[in-house]
């Protein structure tokens, strides 16, 4: 895990005048639904205490097959994929009771279009699941042609089925030119997922559907960060910045994970370029969050709980389960060997959470799935919104 930092940080810094200005003006086009935010602030918070709801939000590797080498991953290196599951599989995984709450599904790897059924796992899960309102695909966009083709496959795909799905196409993009390139380990990739953006573009004119970028944010881009956001912003395209996570269940080797790790040197940097030119650049979303990263980092306690203790739920090519991505010995059991439902509940996994929830969680500075956690973390939120506003008098 991310050592913890000597100097401390006064968070409360970070929050310029342009940012609050901001997030009132949000808060004020949400009031109107602000009693359907409570509703579900409650049952957000009540879960894990009250009662075990069922998860919320699937994120399904399909693959571990990528056509990347990253330098913060190492699932690349996977050779064996005849251990992921098959489409039959999958849809009698989630026609369990498990899944029918499942309002989000994100299809990630690998690089889940090197399936060639990436189609027809959306349509089992979308088939199975009658709740499900939201379906994202993450790419690297280093096949420009078969990524727009499997996202207007995944279009017409959801058209054919009669449902109202927003559809989400989200792009890697680590780095403005060589710095995306070193990123990613191949040469050109930066111009391949340029050439991928500008395909969904034209493809978007076609059919409507949300399109982004999002950014790992690691030692070697911090110095490109505010190029990056604004070549984001010319391609009038909401970029998404992201803190690398170096741990086992990514990285492998030791020293590659130490690779990524931030020094104080960095941290400092970090949080100079995100307090200044970066600012305004940053999401809605992002600001509470990278907030909170800085201050974890200063040696404070996470203040937004975790969604994926009572809400997600992660699946493997291979159908194993985990609770996150913090590190490999978070998994609970195989969808192959148990039903769903059974490892849902299941005592080893309640074990997990509590320990989570005790060693890892309050000083865990990553920010999964962030905007999807924020509109349903009511009163953190709200909270958070309050101290911001007393600043502006």
């Amino acid at each position: 895990m991310i050592p913890i930092l000597e100097f401390a940080y006064n968070c409360e810094s970070m929050a310029t005048k342009e940012s609050q200005t901001r997030l009132h003006e949000i808060t004020i086009r949400s009031l109107p639904r602000l009693p359907a935010h409570f509703v579900s602030g409650v049952k957000w918070h009540a879960a894990g205490h009250i009662y075990t709801p069922r998860p919320v939000a699937a994120i399904f590797a399909v693959t571990r097959r990528c056509n990347a080498r990253c330098i913060m991953c190492s699932h690349w290196k996977t050779r064996d994929y005849a251990k992921e599951l098959s489409v039959s599989e999958i849809k009698e995984a989630f026609s369990n009771t498990l899944f029918e709450s499942l309002e989000k599904l994100v299809i990630t790897g690998g690089e889940p279009v090197l399936r060639k059924d990436v189609v027809q796992i959306a349509q089992a899960v979308l088939e199975s699941c009658p709740k499900l309102k939201r379906i994202s695909l993450r790419t690297n966009g280093l096949a420009p042609d078969l990524v727009t083709e499997k996202a207007k496959e995944l279009l017409i795909m959801i058209d054919h089925n009669n449902r109202t799905i927003q559809f989400t196409v989200t792009v890697s993009l680590d780095g403005f030119g060589a710095i995306h390139d070193e990123i990613r380990g191949v040469p050109r990739a930066f111009e391949m997922a340029c050439k991928t953006i500008e395909k969904l573009k034209t493809l978007q004119l076609q059919t409507p559907f949300y399109l982004a970028c999002n950014c790992i944010v690691q030692p070697s881009n911090i110095d490109g960060l505010v190029k990056l956001a604004a070549f984001a912003k010319n391609l009038e395209i909401p970029i998404n910045f992201s803190p690398v996570i170096a741990t086992d269940y990514f990285i492998e080797d030791p020293s590659e994970r130490h690779a990524l790790l931030l020094t104080a040197a960095h941290y400092e940097k970090m949080r100079n370029v995100f307090e200044r030119e970066l600012q305004p650049h940053l999401l809605p979303s992002d600001i509470p969050l990278w907030l909170d990263y800085f201050s974890i980092m200063g040696g404070r306690k996470k203040r937004f709980p975790c969604s994926w203790l009572n809400h997600y739920i992660r699946i493997d090519s291979d159908g194993t389960l985990r609770i996150c991505k913090g590190d490999d010995s978070l998994e609970y059991g195989s969808i192959r060997q148990t039903p769903p439902h059974v490892l849902w509940y299941s005592e080893e996994r309640e074990l997990l959470k509590n320990r989570l929830k005790k060693q890892v969680c309050p000083s865990c500075p990553y920010t999964c799935d962030a905007a999807s956690s924020l509109s349903r973390e009511f009163f953190h939120y709200a909270s958070f919104w309050l101290k911001e506003k007393s600043k502006l008098r």
